[in-house]
């Protein structure tokens, strides 16, 4: 592990040496987030240096000049502390992080020279003044339960205050819904369990951080379960596997899971294939260091050389609590079926991934196809939609007032039933694909469409048409098959079908195209059933 570490030390120095570099103006070495609390920035910046500072691996071990800059960015993210609720999660986290700080100076002060301790001491101080004034904005604020409880447990052990230690306790109650998959959210549980040694979540964070590596594409990014489920209508900049090398490595030496291990190699191995990694974006590999000063042991950890396949392979199958099946995990090809959203399946081929919704015009938006359920059968997975459409008879009790406008006493009327829309779909997956065989029945003559959407431009190519796709744009194929390629990394579909209806971004009640991606519609009139094959590789 030391070897990695050690390129780990010297990519924060490289983000470092602009802040100390006299010729330069560069101060900014992590992204400012207009959704972060005022004093926050100040705060990381602070863990970033003092770790650099007590770092044998760093170029700036035991530097004067750099700590004397991170009682400075403490001193100034002091002055915002009071406006900590602006946004309370950032909050809770540069709280942590100040604990983070308190300790590094306590336990690693006594390196320094002795015309220098008294920078580790004023360091120590200014965080426990930080820690100190963000008392009264954590008893206060309104936020996700499991940051604060996160913060309380570090001020209870920190300041020792009877307060706080009564406010984590009474918190700790109302802490729920652990199943968080971002970096941040399997941090914080980490860090709970070191600090309450309670393991239940170190339990969660396994867990979450299992599910994580299920959800890898072969590009290194982690499918986002929210952008996916909301269309991808506000898409955030993608986590990579590299975002989660900290909790990687914690977890791996706490677990003795010998999977864990595996996926700790290749989130190390990919840091290294990266030439060039966009710290900017993964300012995550910053605060590494803290954490291997701070958990005695973790550069003990041995690693050894496996492919990528050996190293994921046994991560797929499903997601626990998301509604999600994996499929191809470590391989070039990776696929994903979905329950309860609109895009019900997708493919990544390398860089390049497809994704399918299916849409029908029955009742407005009562015809997307969202399955309820994910089923292993013995032709595959089976998917299944049924929606029903009349009209509510009035209350018979007329002692019940009506609610009008609300659905809340439906449950004490009867339904006179004029229609139903059912759709099965069957997905049998394969090592480079998939066939999907989509059955729409109950209701006759309804237009429906297959959405088969890029969200990459590259280039369509079929037997009626070759052009160089662009953002926003769509085709609307009438038979065959086609390919769809993006660099080295291509997929193919087909056959397409149009039964007599044109419908396609213009079919009453389905969903919008999403932006900057293009799309293929495949067309039909219910009743029908429509077989494709999806495959995927790399010239």
């Amino acid at each position: 592990m030391k070897n990695y570490f050690t390129l780990i030390s010297n990519l924060a120095d490289k983000q470092i040496h602009p802040s100390v570099n006299e010729a330069t103006n560069q101060k900014v070495i992590i992204k400012k987030n207009e959704t972060n609390c005022p004093s926050s920035y100040g705060i990381k910046k602070a863990v970033i240096f003092l770790s650099a500072c007590f770092n044998s691996f760093s170029a700036y071990y035991k530097s004067p000049k750099l700590m004397k800059q991170t009682l400075e960015s403490i001193l100034a993210a002091t002055k915002y502390v009071t406006k900590g609720s602006y946004e309370p999660v950032s909050f809770c986290i540069s709280v942590i992080q100040a604990s983070n700080i308190f300790r590094l100076a306590k336990t690693y002060a006594k390196i320094l020279s002795s015309c220098d301790k008294h920078l580790g001491n004023e360091i120590q101080n200014a965080a426990l003044d930080y820690m100190e004034k963000s008392k009264d904005v954590l008893m206060n604020i309104n936020t996700d339960n499991l940051y604060l409880y996160s913060a309380l447990c570090r001020l209870k052990k920190d300041l020792k205050d009877e307060n706080i230690t009564n406010a984590a306790d009474n918190i700790k109650q109302s802490v729920s819904n652990l199943s968080k998959l971002d970096n941040v959210s399997i941090c914080v549980l980490c860090d709970i369990y070191r600090e309450t040694k309670d393991k239940s979540y170190l339990k969660a964070a396994q867990s979450n951080m299992e599910n994580v590596l299920k959800l890898l594409e072969p590009d290194d990014t982690v499918i986002s379960i929210e952008d996916e489920k909301n269309n991808l209508k506000n898409r955030k900049y993608p986590l990579c596997i590299q975002d989660y090398l900290g909790p990687l490595l914690y977890l791996s030496s706490v677990s003795k899971n010998e999977q864990m291990d595996k996926a700790l190699f290749y989130a190390n191995k990919a840091l290294v294939v990266d030439e060039n990694p966009d710290i900017f974006e993964s300012e995550n590999l910053l605060f590494i260091p803290s954490l291997v000063l701070l958990n005695k042991g973790l550069l003990d950890i041995e690693i050894s050389d496996i492919t990528r396949a050996e190293a994921l392979s046994s991560f797929s199958g499903y997601v626990s609590d998301f509604g999600i099946y994996r499929h191809g995990t470590g391989t070039q090809i990776s696929q994903t079926i979905y329950k309860d959203q609109d895009l019900f399946y997708s493919i990544q081929s390398g860089a390049l991934k497809l994704r399918l919704r299916l849409n029908a015009t029955f009742f407005g938006p009562k015809g997307r196809f969202k399955s309820t359920n994910i089923e292993k059968t013995e032709k595959g997975i089976r998917l299944h939609y049924q929606r029903q459409w009349g009209y509510w008879l009035p209350l018979e009790d007329k002692s019940i007032p009506p609610i009008i406008g609300s659905d809340i006493n439906k449950i004490d009327r009867k339904m006179i039933r004029l229609q139903d829309f059912d759709v099965e779909v069957y997905i049998e997956l394969l090592k480079d694909g998939a066939d999907i065989t989509m059955t729409l029945s109950k209701t006759d003559e309804i237009p429906c469409k297959l959405d088969l959407i890029f969200d990459k431009f590259g280039v369509f190519d079929s037997d009626s048409a070759s052009i160089n796709t662009i953002g926003n744009d769509y085709i609307q194929l009438q038979n065959g098959y086609f390919s769809y390629s993006s660099g080295s990394d291509y997929i193919t579909a087909g056959p397409a079908f149009n039964g007599s209806s044109i419908y396609s971004e213009t079919l009453r009640g389905s969903n919008p195209p999403i932006d900057n991606t293009f799309t293929v519609y495949f067309t039909d009139m219910t009743p029908t059933t429509r077989t494709i094959s999806i495959r995927g590789g790399k010239a």
